[in-house]
């Protein structure tokens, strides 16, 4: 049971994660290819970097702007 709630919550990431890629305008054309092709081969790797470097510091910058 614990695997099978694992693997969907893996796709569910992957979904989340390649379309947040696809629809950044921060990312340009060649690294969204690549990103996509990193969450389907090593996904447990690429999430979390994505996440650092595409969301979170972008979450960052915006808040320090804003200040």
């Amino acid at each position: 049971v614990t695997a099978l709630a694992a693997g969907l919550l893996s796709f569910g990431l992957m979904i989340y994660y390649i379309i947040h890629a696809i629809q950044n305008p921060q990312v340009y054309t060649n690294e969204k290819i690549v990103w996509v092709i990193l969450f389907v081969t090593v996904s447990v790797i690429a999430f979390p970097i994505y996440w650092y470097l595409r969301i979170w510091k972008r979450h960052e910058i915006i808040t320090m702007s804003a200040t």
